[in-house]
């Protein structure tokens, strides 16, 4: 059974052509993962965005989360089921503040320009 979280982001994969993997596990050296809910490809840091809703997961390897390539978010479990029901207008924005890390040529054009 996936969390409200997840069931946001695979609606908005959906919608918006993302790349998601869910659940995911980053492996931090030997012996030792990462368990994530989410991990959004293509955004944020080279290796994508890992998505968790506890700080203290990700707050002891923050500089190895780095130099493996990835970044992280940390978001909050939605209070309603996340059926179709997401703002895609907020949902765009982030990953627009996240930034495109993909291929040059496969960058949404939905992607909205930041100042």
């Amino acid at each position: 059974m996936y969390s409200e979280l997840v069931r946001k982001w695979r609606a908005a994969a959906v919608e918006l052509g993302l790349d998601v993997v869910s659940p995911f596990d980053l492996v931090l050296s030997a012996g030792k993962d990462l368990h994530v809910p989410l991990l959004v490809k293509n955004f944020g840091a080279r290796n994508g965005m890992l998505i968790v809703t506890d700080y203290s997961v990700v707050k002891p390897h923050l500089k190895l989360i780095s130099d493996l390539g990835f970044g992280f978010s940390v978001l909050e479990e939605p209070l309603r089921p996340a059926a179709g029901i997401y703002d895609l207008d907020t949902m765009i924005e982030m990953l627009s503040d996240w930034g495109w890390s993909g291929a040059t040529e496969q960058c949404p054009a939905w992607i909205k320009v930041l100042d």
